[in-house]
């Protein structure tokens, strides 16, 4: 039973009073009378006096203690448990990566005590917890929308449900008494962090920063056996670059905070393309050559100019054909590869725009075409427009065999200056980029934790095997060519499908989750009486006033043939 007020309670300090009335009666005389016939009928009752008498304690003394002490409970509002069902109560757990600097020991110490309906985990996205929540409580999110959360867990609950967050800093607001209650473990403590971390050819950089008030000193340790000492002022930041050698390097600093003090840099080299250019026009093939070679994706011995190099004792002629990635033909032709076609036709018209452009098609990336002259013929063109002028398709893309992609171009660069404008190398910087990212691999080797890693298969699968890197593994459905894999732990992670392999590593470089100085520890809000008495609790004042009322009735009944 709970009571929501003990003040009322003062009001047993009727019952002495009660007793000394009982035990301190009026003394009768006796007197010689010469008969008791007209006194049988009357039994005087005991008056109140300062003679001390025997205890005798009849039937109303113990009705009026009973009716003082249940009108003393009643005034302080007691709850029970309803018998009908179970006490809704939904737990909401931070799960964000600064929970891990001690304020998740804490929190599971009072999750373990509670018997909660469901507990829902606080991160990018609410998810809902499983059977065992203290071992999903993995608190490596880059971040805990505790608001998001909190609806969630709202909605997951019932209109009656009681809310608990557990997490490591005060609430954003005054949070007053009602349905949430908010716990926080944490502790303002400074710490030394990872800011920033990549790796580029044979260069590794990397950024620490300081979260303290005082100047620090750290180790930054590197698996290729560096060590460098850093001094680091208050809230300052350090830049150091190192020469990358090796496939994996990890880079660690000395700190007591452990969750961000190591990333992991894989060998992140860009994908190169085969690109074979065949345009006859020898200053459309340069420029296209130009712009193909400045990508720095060209794969070495990707003919420019649609020239292969011969092989040893062999001549163009009788060398065999290769198949590159991406084809620029001369002509039309009914190839299924991927393939950038650019038509000149007779009859061309010169546009000046305005240009309406597909701004979520890859090749739009960056393409700014205000105050171009484009030269084009008119008519229609298959596949879907990725740029029009008016009612004219100049760029259009048809996906051929669900897989690879021909892009038609009309372009005549005789009445056109696209071709000398940055247009012309970002519209071909995007064709190479978006061909090298359906190339087989991992788009990015190295991620920041909490995003997504895209990754194409070599060969098409409905489901792959990912191992996380605490050693979970699962298997994840693929959509033919390509896997989607959420980050969600910083490490390295392996994806394996047939007998192709996969890596990419996910760092937690992330300022605000390394950032404890917001950290703090207290009780925001609570449960009030009237959302206790509709969530699992009901009240039994009533039931008291009712048994009050029938011991007064019951105690009028005694009383009544004394008075008759």
């Amino acid at each position: 039973m709970v009571l929501t007020s003990a003040w009322p309670l003062i009001a047993l300090l009727a019952i002495p009073a009660l007793v000394a009335i009982y035990l301190f009666q009026r003394r009768f005389r006796a007197r010689d009378v010469s008969s008791l016939m007209l006194w049988e009928a009357i039994r005087q009752p005991s008056m109140g006096g300062r003679t001390r008498e025997p205890l005798r304690l009849p039937l109303t003394f113990w009705l009026e203690l009973l009716a003082i002490v249940l009108l003393a409970l009643a005034a302080t509002g007691p709850l029970i448990p309803q018998w009908s069902r179970k006490r809704p109560l939904v737990v909401v757990l931070d799960d964000s990566l600064s929970m891990r600097a001690g304020a998740r020991d804490r929190g599971a110490e009072l999750l373990s005590t509670l018997s909660p309906t469901r507990v829902v985990f606080a991160g990018t996205t609410p998810q809902l917890a499983g059977e065992q929540p203290l071992r999903e409580w993995t608190c490596g999110a880059p971040a805990a929308d505790l608001d998001a959360a909190i609806g969630f867990a709202t909605e997951v609950g019932g209109p009656s449900a009681l809310i608990l967050v557990i997490t490591d800093h005060a609430p954003d607001r005054k949070l007053e008494k009602g349905r949430l209650e908010w716990r926080a473990f944490g502790k303002a403590t400074p710490n030394l962090a990872f800011a920033a971390a990549a790796r580029s050819g044979d260069r590794l950089l990397v950024e620490i920063a300081s979260y303290s008030s005082k100047p620090e000193r750290t180790t930054l340790t590197l698996s290729t056996g560096q060590r460098t000492t850093i001094e680091l002022a208050p809230r300052a930041r350090y830049n150091a670059v190192f020469a990358a050698k090796g496939v994996t390097i990890e880079a660690r600093i000395d700190d007591a905070t452990e969750f961000d003090n190591k990333v992991v840099l894989l060998d992140d080299e860009r994908p190169r393309v085969d690109v074979r250019v065949e345009i006859a026009d020898e200053k459309l093939r340069d420029s296209i050559d130009r712009a193909v070679d400045a990508t720095e994706r060209r794969r070495p011995g990707g003919w420019p100019g649609g020239v292969p190099p011969p092989s040893a004792g062999e001549t163009p002629a009788s060398q065999p054909a290769k198949t590159p990635a991406l084809l620029i033909p001369a002509h039309a032709s009914p190839t299924t590869q991927w393939s950038l076609e650019i038509q000149s036709q007779k009859g061309n018209a010169a546009f000046i725009g305005p240009y309406v452009i597909d701004r979520t098609h890859p090749l739009a990336e960056g393409l700014a075409l205000d105050g171009l002259v484009w030269g084009a013929a008119r008519g229609p063109m298959p596949g879907t427009p990725v740029v029009l002028v008016g009612n004219q398709p100049l760029i259009t893309d048809e996906i051929v065999d669900s897989v690879n992609h021909r892009i038609r171009m009309r372009f005549d660069p005789a009445i056109s200056n696209v071709q000398r404008s940055p247009a012309w190398p970002s519209l071909i910087w995007n064709l190479v980029a978006w061909r090298a990212s359906r190339a087989p691999g991992v788009r990015a080797a190295n991620i920041l934790l909490g995003t997504d890693a895209a990754i194409t298969l070599h060969d098409a699968s409905d489901k792959v095997d990912v191992t996380a890197p605490d050693g979970t593994k699962q298997r994840i459905a693929s959509h033919g060519n390509d896997v989607v894999i959420s980050a969600t732990q910083p490490g390295l992670w392996n994806v394996r499908s047939g007998s192709e392999q996969y890596r990419f590593a996910a760092n937690p470089l992330i300022a605000a989750e390394s950032d404890l100085s917001r950290a703090a520890s207290g009780t925001w809000g609570g449960w009030s009486d009237e959302v206790l008495i509709t969530s699992g609790y009901m009240s039994i004042v009533w039931a008291l006033l009712l048994v009050t009322l029938l011991a007064l009735v019951l105690h009028q009944r005694v009383m009544r043939p004394a008075t008759a």
